[in-house]
């Protein structure tokens, strides 16, 4: 489990220079996206965007919460119960503007949990993206011990770009 954290942390650094040329504000698409429970502690939080932008995933402990940022995404007419019907080991959901130019989505979690799966393919033909977070339910020490927010400086250049269009 912690050769995957790792691996993904080292990817996360690899595309930087690649986010850095992303920009333009996505979309929303309500319809492709949500909070989803599933089996064996798993939980999956889908957004469908209309295009990649960069971003970056972390945790927070003491309440326990999954924050994703995005350069930049407009959730204009996006709501709660729209992303997330039922609540889970998902409390509830907020998002918005975080600073200029950068958007966030919080979920509050009723069970400590740790993203296994992160990826943000798009499309080649479209453009569009879809972000998925495979969360699953881990021991309190082990959510704590990985919960920290970022603290570089130039945070904004951390951000991790979404995969390259796949051709279909």
């Amino acid at each position: 489990m912690r050769a995957i954290f790792v691996g993904f942390l080292i990817w996360a650094m690899a595309v930087c220079a690649v986010a850095q040329d992303l920009s333009g504000l996505a979309r929303v698409d309500v319809a492709g996206s949500g909070i989803e429970d599933g089996w064996s502690g798993q939980t999956t939080l889908t957004l469908s965007l209309s295009q990649g932008v960069p971003f970056r995933v972390f945790v927070l402990d003491a309440p326990a919460r999954l924050v994703v940022d995005f350069r930049e995404v407009d959730f204009q007419g996006v709501t709660q119960n729209a992303l997330l019907a039922e609540a889970g080991r998902v409390a509830a959901v907020r998002f918005g503007t975080f600073q200029p130019g950068w958007s966030r989505l919080v979920a509050d979690l009723n069970a400590p949990m740790l993203p296994r799966e992160i990826g943000m393919p798009v499309d080649a033909a479209s453009g569009r993206a879809e972000l998925r977070i495979v969360m699953e339910t881990v021991a309190k020490d082990e959510f704590a011990a990985r919960a920290a927010a970022p603290t570089h400086a130039g945070w904004a250049v951390q951000a991790a770009a979404p995969l390259p269009p796949t051709a279909k």
